[in-house]
């Protein structure tokens, strides 16, 4: 994901700052950096449940492909990990059909909790906040692929356009733009099902993994 100055992100593809920490105990760095940080101490969402990372890397280091949404809902909080609600179940129900041995990450590009994308209060001063600790995450975990899930996070990537017209595109070389797994449990408003949108573009996420 190439660098992208006005939105505050250098970029996504930092260096691989592998160093001796467990998965756990790099989650509970970021958890604290949170609640001192003073970006975060003066961010409209201080204070809000953090959810950081999930992965199936036992340490910090590159993955194959890393699932970027925008914030997490109440599911998550409760089990600490992003995307594990009705939606995220969508998304790890077609994860199960990565290739073999392929790592993955997931996490979002504001880490506080809100109820959904329209509770979060002034969410583009949020973004500014979290876009640097969200830069960290991934510089640790660097990805040959980005997936941003959803309009929001699509545009956070300074990728224009509709989210239905771009989903499964590449851009940047190596990012794919989905739309929100959530819009599979939502009745299609065009032609396609989204379930087709959807599937459609996670099979063009398959061909890059498997081809690139």
């Amino acid at each position: 994901m190439e660098a992208d100055q006005e939105r505050g992100a250098e970029s996504f593809s930092g260096p691989d700052a592998n160093q001796a920490f467990s998965v756990t105990d790099f989650t509970a760095l970021v958890k604290q950096t949170v609640l001192t940080r003073p970006d975060c101490r003066t961010c409209p969402l201080f204070g809000a449940p953090t959810v950081v990372l999930d992965t199936n890397r036992d340490g910090l280091g590159p993955v194959d492909v890393a699932f970027l949404g925008l914030n997490p809902g109440k599911e998550e909080v409760r089990q600490d990990r992003p995307f594990v609600g009705p939606a995220g179940q969508e998304l790890r129900k077609r994860m199960q059909s990565l290739p073999s041995g392929c790592t993955w990450l997931i996490s979002n590009f504001i880490l506080c909790h809100t109820l959904n994308e329209a509770a979060i209060p002034e969410p583009e001063k949020a973004l500014q906040h979290c876009l640097p600790m969200l830069k960290g995450i991934v510089a640790r975990f660097p990805a040959r692929l980005y997936v941003p899930l959803g309009a929001r996070a699509m545009q956070v990537c300074n990728i224009q356009g509709r989210i239905t017209a771009n989903s499964g595109q590449l851009f940047k070389k190596n990012t794919i733009p989905l739309i929100h797994p959530s819009a599979i449990l939502r009745p299609s408003r065009g032609p396609r099902s989204n379930q087709e949108i959807f599937d459609q573009g996670f099979a063009s996420v398959l061909e890059y993994l498997q081809t690139q």
